[in-house]
């Protein structure tokens, strides 16, 4: 049924109305706001950790963090300052990190999406859609160590191997630390036509075992839950451009008969283009793709009689993942799914190569798609 080179286009459409809880909830005095300061692309400021520029005098900022952890409600520990301003390019978050004992702030991770429980930290989590259940989640320790990732389902899953263009820079400073952050508008999907974002920062001082967060202050509540999380106001987000991201990927062989002499030499060019038709709505097309770019799997040993579930880890399936895990978890497990698609370039357990995939998923109006 099917030759060595198998031709596919999949697209996936899924369409319902959206009934996220965050659509049905109204925004309360108990939700703190934060005013969106809108300044020229040449103001900008440099992105380098240093909060000093004097573009950030402009912005509102804010310190009403509460302690979540370890006594609910309670006055913090240290105190927390964010300010937020944009571009007709990007939004940009400024936090200034108090801390009266800076020489015990613990940092000692470099990599790419660390475990900034370990660190102190801070997260940042953004419901550009207003949904109340899905969001963008992005953290950085005082090295710079940067962790980015989607949050799904109201809370129920967090899916780490999103990777997302935006940048930040963290340095110490006299009274503790400071960060800054740049995301681009075009790194995340949004209703053009909303003029309010879902906002949350939470920071963690591990050596207090303390974790503050600026809205949402509520034990039983995890850090990825957006349902009701405060407020940016004013937002004018815009889309320039196409949002286009070209990913190109390249993998070769060569071997050698000891005995004829003969070489082989073989190569394989790929390619994961990602692109927004519309802020809300997301194309992606890969081509010749063997999905080169994902990490390796964990090893799992299997002693039930049921199949193994590999997390999706390749970026042309994790771009708007959120529309297919609608069904949330149940008793610490994935509910049902549509499909699987982690079977897909399978056939009879033997991978086949694709020529061509396509890819159209997002929202329009009240549609998921």
């Amino acid at each position: 049924m099917w030759g060595h080179r198998a031709a596919i286009l999949f697209i996936c459409v899924a369409a319902g109305l959206t009934l996220g809880s965050g659509a049905a909830q109204d925004v309360t005095a108990a939700r703190p706001q934060l005013s969106v300061v809108t300044i020229l692309n040449s103001e900008a400021p440099r992105i380098d950790g240093d909060i000093t520029d004097p573009i950030w005098d402009r912005a509102e900022a804010s310190d009403a963090f509460r302690q979540v952890f370890p006594e609910e409600n309670a006055d913090p520990s240290e105190r927390t300052l964010v300010r937020v301003l944009q571009d007709a390019d990007a939004l940009y978050v400024a936090i200034h990190n108090f801390d009266r004992r800076p020489d015990l702030i613990r940092a000692t991770q470099f990599e790419r999406d660390p475990r900034l429980q370990d660190d102190d930290g801070v997260r940042i989590i953004i419901d550009s859609q207003l949904s109340g259940r899905d969001g963008y989640l992005f953290g950085v320790n005082p090295l710079g160590a940067r962790l980015d990732g989607l949050v799904l389902n109201q809370g129920g899953e967090f899916v780490g191997a999103w990777n997302g263009i935006w940048t930040a820079r963290a340095r110490r400073v006299a009274d503790g630390w400071t960060v800054e952050y740049r995301i681009p508008f075009r790194t995340v999907a949004f209703d053009p036509g909303a003029d309010q974002w879902g906002f949350q920062v939470e920071r963690n001082i591990p050596r207090k075992g303390e974790a503050i967060r600026w809205s949402q202050v509520d034990q039983n509540r995890r850090i990825i839950d957006v349902s009701g999380v405060g407020r940016l106001t004013n937002v004018e987000a815009q889309a320039r451009g196409r949002g286009i991201d070209a990913r190109g990927f390249y993998s070769g062989s060569w071997s050698r008969d000891e005995t004829t002499g003969e070489e082989d030499i073989r190569g394989e060019p790929s390619a994961d283009i990602f692109f927004r038709i519309t802020p809300s709505l997301n194309g992606v097309v890969t081509l010749n793709t063997d999905f080169s770019d994902a990490p390796l799997d964990n090893r799992q040993v299997n002693t039930g009689r049921f199949s193994l579930f590999f997390p999706e880890t390749r970026g042309f399936f994790l771009e708007d993942t959120a529309l297919f895990e609608f069904g949330g978890r149940t008793l610490r497990g994935p509910n049902g799914r549509p499909f699987f698609s982690r079977r897909i370039g399978l056939v009879d357990g033997q991978a086949v190569n694709l020529d061509v995939g396509g890819k159209i998923a997002g929202r329009t109006g009240a549609l998921d798609l």
